[in-house]
């Protein structure tokens, strides 16, 4: 019988999410101990800071489904990225103190007027829970028309 998880999938989780876990190290180098020294929030510098972090993600992302071969994992790691739940992680760092207020840096918070520790949360666990979804949607799909007979996925 074929493992649920083979090898491949194994290192590729356990790599995202050491390498997730490392860039909101860095990130919280960047946005909370050099606060520390003096440093001053200036948009400029944030969102290219941002904007490369951002692509740094995607590419562990991609990595790391690539070793699987796993689309599937791929949904996941995007929705893991895109929902900000490394953001949860970045307060890891900080003791997993997190703000008291609205996380006003966020975009979402500019839409809807509040962002909390709390919808970060559910925002996450929803987006992982949703990705799920998608997975086995697309592949009780596939499976109905034969494609991933083949172990394609």
């Amino acid at each position: 019988m074929k493992p649920a998880i083979n090898k491949y999938t194994s290192a590729s989780i356990i790599l995202f999410l050491a390498g997730s876990f490392f860039l909101a190290g860095r990130d919280n180098i960047v946005h909370g101990i050099h606060y520390d020294y003096g440093l001053i929030f200036d948009e400029a510098w944030a969102n290219l800071d941002w904007t490369i972090y951002f692509i740094q993600f995607q590419i562990l992302a991609l990595s790391c489904a690539l070793v699987a071969r796993s689309w599937k994992l791929y949904v996941f790691f995007e929705a893991f990225t895109l929902s900000a739940t490394q953001d949860l992680m970045f307060y890891a760092w900080r003791g997993f103190v997190f703000p008291a207020g609205d996380w006003t840096w966020m975009p979402l918070y500019d839409i809807l007027g509040f962002y909390t520790t709390t919808f970060q949360i559910v925002l996450s666990a929803l987006s992982i829970i949703l990705a799920l979804a998608i997975v086995k949607g697309v592949q009780k799909i596939g499976e109905s028309h034969g494609y991933m007979a083949r172990g394609n996925g």
